[in-house]
């Protein structure tokens, strides 16, 4: 019987995030609590319905290869009359949707007294989970500090370097393709040893939270090679967000090291062309918000990548409600460029004598009856010329002979060309890929987009938007 809309008791699992199901002494379900809550940790196409009324098809969808296991544990648990609860760990389940955070699933047995029936207690734990690394975030990040300041520079800098890149080869081995069993324990394998030397570097340089945190992700990696089935992709979307916390502390740590040897940022106003300073628009939840996105889409990207980026905006209230959606398109378009291609590792800018952080400057203004003036510059490596050349070959938009006779802006303008693309050059990725899409994106507006750029000093995007052109169906205010 499913008792998911009669019981009080179905109320609070619900709000517990939490479902129970109740079993008799031959581990059959007698009730179902919140089978709506279950539902929602189900793989689409899977039903609550068809799954509840069996524990074995049950497990068998949250936890396939770990079924088996807890299968046996939920019929021993049933049939001992002296067990009263037992905790069978916490699942992770695959995202539901592209893009979205795998859940945390904790799984425990328990009976009110040994001659009653067992229950299977789920419980979502994921913001629970999100929760104690946050704080453990915090305190991992005034634990840095403190060390940042009893290390010497010089031994901070050459670590930092040395971990950002560790964190960029931990990722690519992460992500790297395992066809069988050998190449997955191979890969843990090589994850232990570059997790230990980076641990060891840590330490040797004073960090201990970076020492203790990649212990953590060590431990992971030992638990799932003592494993005796065969591993699966899911069982290591747990070393994620492990992996995430040793990046983040890495890039608190950049970015406290920066702010030791930054002049402090000043305010700036939004100024009218005449110079007087323009009053913000009505609506402020738009400009910070879009603020907060792209700042926090640029600090997950740069902990990917091993890099650091500061965005700097400036009259994001001048953008009306029907420009927005397009403005966000464009600016994820150019921010993520940026960031990819542009903004270069902290040791490769020390190296030119750059600061480690990279800037990203977004500046709105208001040009009066010609519309919005929206531009976007990186202080990275800049255009490659020869690559874009050598990409313009590939692609036919131009000769080897005429190549040669075109000048720098000429060779620039080829990245706009729909057939252009970076696809089949060998060497390392640079600015140019999809260019068209941002010169159709701002067609839409009448508008028109020019570039800027200087190898190894910076690039800038410019467009000028007219507000009367802005496409129709853009999103409303926010």
């Amino acid at each position: 019987m499913d008792s998911s809309t009669t019981s009080p008791r179905t109320a609070l699992l619900n709000h517990l995030q939490a479902a129970s199901l109740q079993l008799d002494r031959q581990c059959n379900v007698v009730t179902v609590s919140n089978s709506s809550g279950l539902e929602a940790w189900l793989a689409p196409g899977a039903s609550a319905a068809t799954t509840s009324h069996s524990i074995s098809s049950l497990l068998t969808v949250l936890a396939p290869l770990r079924a088996t296991t807890l299968l046996q544990q939920v019929r021993d648990f049933c049939a001992d009359d002296t067990a009263l609860t037992r905790e069978l760990g916490t699942l992770t389940l695959r995202p539901q949707q592209a893009g979205s955070e795998p859940r945390q699933l904790s799984v425990a047995l328990l009976r009110v007294h040994p001659s009653t029936d067992a229950f299977l207690l789920l419980h979502d734990v994921t913001e629970l989970q999100e929760s104690r690394l946050a704080a453990t975030r915090a305190q991992a990040a005034a634990d840095s500090a403190l060390a940042l300041l009893r290390a010497a520079p010089e031994v901070v800098r050459l670590f930092l370097g040395s971990a950002s890149a560790s964190i960029t080869e931990i990722r690519a081995t992460l992500r790297m393709p395992a066809r069988d069993q050998p190449a997955v324990r191979d890969k843990l394998t090589r994850l232990q040893l570059t997790t230990g030397v980076l641990a060891a570097q840590a330490r040797a340089s004073g960090i201990e939270t970076i020492a203790q945190a990649c212990e953590v992700f060590d431990s992971a990696l030992s638990r799932l090679q003592r494993m005796q089935h065969d591993i699966s992709g899911d069982e290591l979307l747990p070393l994620a967000p492990l992996l995430d916390h040793i990046a983040g502390s890495i890039g608190d740590i950049w970015r406290m090291e920066e702010q030791r040897h930054s002049a402090p940022a000043t305010p700036t106003e939004t100024k009218q062309p005449g110079g007087e300073q323009r009053r913000p628009r009505n609506s402020t939840s738009w400009p910070q918000a879009t603020a907060r996105r792209w700042n926090e889409f640029l600090r997950r990207r740069c902990e990917e990548l091993g890099t650091l980026a500061r965005l700097h905006m400036i009259g994001a209230d001048l953008v009306p409600a029907s420009m927005r959606r397009d403005v966000d398109e464009i600016l994820q378009h150019l921010l993520r460029n940026a960031v990819e291609h542009g903004i270069e590792t902290p040791e490769q800018r020390l190296a030119a004598d750059k600061p480690a952080a990279g800037q990203i400057n977004v500046t709105f203004e208001d040009m009066g009856h010609s519309g919005i003036k929206l531009s976007i510059r990186d202080d990275g490596r800049g255009f490659d010329l020869q690559r874009i050349g050598r990409a313009a070959v590939n692609c036919g938009l131009a000769s080897e002979e005429t190549l040669h006779e075109r000048d720098a802006v000429d060779v620039v303008g080829l990245i706009f060309k729909p057939a252009f693309t970076t696809d089949g050059l060998a060497d390392v990725a640079g600015h140019g890929r999809g260019m068209a899409y941002l010169r159709k994106a701002v067609a839409r507006f009448d508008g028109q987009v020019s570039v800027a750029t200087k190898a190894g000093r910076y690039t800038q995007f410019t467009m000028l938007l007219p507000v009367a052109a802005a496409p129709l169906d853009a999103a409303v205010a926010q």
